[in-house]
C-alpha cells in the first residue's frame, strides 16, 4: 500500500479532534493520552505530541488546491 499525505493528516485531525474533545485543563495531557488515545489509535506518546504540532488544517487546504485542476472544463484520465 502506498503511503498517501492525505490520509496521514486524516488521522491526525482525528486525533486531534478526539483529544479536543477529551481534553480538560485540570487533567494533565499524559493521563489523557493514556486513557483515551492510547485505546482508540494505538500511538505512542511521542507520535501523539508530534500529531499536536503539526498544522493539519493548512496542510488539507493546500492538498485540496493542488488536487484542483488548473482549466476546470479539462478533464485529465489520471
Amino acid at each position: 500500500m502506498a503511503y498517501s499525505r492525505k490520509n496521514y493528516l486524516l488521522k491526525v485531525k482525528a486525533v486531534c479532534e478526539l483529544y479536543d474533545q477529551m481534553r480538560n485543563p485540570d487533567v494533565p495531557m499524559a493521563r489523557t493520552y493514556r486513557r483515551v488515545i492510547y485505546p482508540s489509535f494505538y500511538i505512542s506518546i511521542c507520535t501523539f505530541y508530534r500529531y499536536l504540532n503539526v498544522n493539519y488544517k493548512k496542510e488539507l487546504r493546500e492538498l485540496a488546491e493542488k488536487q484542483q485542476p488548473e482549466n476546470p472544463r479539462q478533464y485529465t484520465l489520471f
